[in-house]
């Protein structure tokens, strides 16, 4: 009689593996990404509140906010000498852009907005305000100019909906309410 050794795996064996792994994979892979995404959000919310450190430090000196933008101006890309102008802060690596969004004597908000053609796109701006208020816009990566917000406000508060989407256009932005759109920084 012929005894017949086995040695090795079956092909069955090998696909219910392959299976088993691809299944894993499915799952694995965008909680992965997700995780990414959050991370690089987290450490974008670390440089806004170093950048509002620094633009604290600035106040106690001069008693104002104003001219720290690029240029000098009060709005934009911070100025190089002041604070970097993306997140993170060391390296060559770019997931968000760091900008005053608006500066004056007395307040200012900050903003990070993430990078086209990085894993970021489409996650959302964030927000820090000096009265310590704290947003995640999410799936809004374009910042509505700071008149189009009011115009659309102002034209919400006047007619409606309608009137806010007139008014956001008046004011050069947006129509995007974003008291509504503030999502709290998670931790």
């Amino acid at each position: 009689m012929l005894v017949r050794s086995s040695t090795g795996f079956t092909l069955i064996e090998l696909m219910i593996v392959v299976a088993i792994v691809a299944i894993l994979a499915a799952v694995a892979i965008p909680s992965y990404n997700e995780y990414v995404k959050k991370s690089r959000r987290v450490e974008a919310q670390s440089a806004l509140m170093q950048f509002a450190q620094k633009m604290e430090q600035y106040y106690s000196k001069n008693f104002t906010y104003t001219e720290l933008a690029a240029g000098g101006g009060n709005t934009g890309m911070p100025d190089n000498n002041f604070f970097p102008n993306k997140s993170p802060l060391e390296g060559n690596q770019r997931y968000y852009t760091l900008r005053i969004r608006t500066a004056d004597n007395n307040s200012y908000s900050l903003t990070a907005s993430p990078e086209n053609g990085t894993t970021q796109e489409s996650d959302g701006f964030l927000q820090l305000k000096s009265n310590g208020e704290r947003c995640w816009y999410e799936g809004i990566d374009n910042i509505p100019a700071a008149g189009g917000a009011a115009g659309g406000a102002a034209g919400g508060a006047a007619g409606g909906a309608a009137g806010g989407a007139a008014g956001g256009a008046a004011g050069g932005g947006a129509a995007v309410n974003l008291a509504v759109n503030c999502k709290p920084w998670t931790k």
